[in-house]
């Protein structure tokens, strides 16, 4: 925590988008200063312009609090938050991601990305024809992933109680 506001981490970014370093790491990773990093707030976009696994490209994912992000990043703020919540939706499955920004990115020496910050958004994505749609879509895919959530937080409940049903009649 640096002047109360959260670093953020890629560390796991394609699984837990941007994360809280201290909460998820138990410490912070940023420079000696931050006075080049960026502020981020929710539902900002945010693109990791590192090669992963399966994303030679980079990732986008939408900030979900405020912090501040290395400058390495690239951020992204829109004025309409279902926009950039659809848009994330739209980056989730990586093969989507690489087709979007292999016609942007050039790869560099030791496989570094080659994009700017501004030419990275300069790609092409179909929207909904009206704002309304928009909205219904994101709403959508939002109460899909409660559900997912719910489920994850059922299973991991049920896996608790068993090993504590093996533990007493191991004991």
């Amino acid at each position: 925590m640096i002047s109360g506001i959260p670093v953020t981490s890629r560390h796991k970014s394609r699984e837990h988008g941007v994360i809280n370093q201290i909460k998820y790491h138990g410490r912070s990773y940023a420079a000696k200063t931050v006075e080049n990093y960026k502020i981020v707030k929710p539902h900002d976009l945010i693109y990791t312009k590192s090669p992963l696994k399966g994303a030679p490209y980079g990732i986008f994912k939408v900030t979900t609090e405020e912090g501040i992000i290395s400058p390495l990043y690239a951020v992204y703020t829109s004025l309409n938050e279902n926009i950039t919540d659809f848009v994330s939706y739209y980056f989730e499955f990586n093969n989507i991601t690489t087709h979007y920004l292999s016609k942007l990115v050039s790869k560099g020496a030791k496989n570094t990305i080659n994009v700017t910050d501004e030419m990275a958004l300069t790609g092409k994505i179909l929207l909904p024809n009206s704002e309304k749609e928009v909205t219904q879509i994101v709403n959508f895919f939002n109460e899909i992933r409660e559900l997912i959530m719910k489920q994850r937080n059922k299973i991991e409940g049920l896996k608790m109680r068993k090993q504590g049903f093996l533990q007493k009649m191991f004991v």
